[in-house]
């Protein structure tokens, strides 16, 4: 790998919703027709009630229809959009550490989707798998950058194994 500083596009998405829908949204919008495709598609809404007891959520959600993992996502049928799922077992098989596969993949143009286990986060619990979406790096300054939720953030620099 050549490269010393690779970032992606993507701009904050259109509507503040569930994760994968900003992070879809957003890499669709840098495409020629991208808003025009979300604005054609993301016209039937719904509303929900999210009850989590575990993490003491109760509130009102309103997201597009189709939803993520309740049938087939919108941005399955997406031009523009084309998913890979790696086998865990194969991303350790061929890189000593996550880092390593996210620099070649965000090289080759790729954009990452990742559970990770934020158990380092003070305000949360021990064991939290939460979903994180990676777009670019900068090995200079050892800096991963993802996002999460709406938000940027900068990721760390992980030389540890798998």
């Amino acid at each position: 790998m050549n490269n010393t500083k690779v970032i992606l596009q993507l701009p904050e998405p259109l509507v503040s919703a569930w994760p994968e829908n900003n992070f879809l949204s957003s890499i669709v919008q840098t495409k020629d027709t991208g808003y025009s495709w979300l604005m054609n598609t993301h016209i039937q809404t719904y509303g929900s009630i999210y009850v989590n007891d575990i993490y003491g959520i109760n509130e009102i959600r309103v997201t597009f229809y189709p939803f993520a993992n309740i049938r087939a996502n919108v941005y399955d049928l997406c031009p523009f959009i084309r998913k890979y799922v790696i086998p865990r077992k194969e991303i350790i098989r061929n890189y000593k550490v996550f880092t390593d596969f996210l620099l070649n993949a965000i090289s080759d143009g790729f954009y990452i989707y990742a559970m990770i286990n934020e158990f380092f986060r003070e305000d949360t619990p021990n064991d939290f798998n939460h979903p994180c979406y990676f777009y670019g790096y900068d090995e200079k300054k050892k800096i991963i950058y993802s996002r999460k939720l709406v938000r940027f953030c900068r990721g760390f620099w992980s030389s540890g194994g798998l």
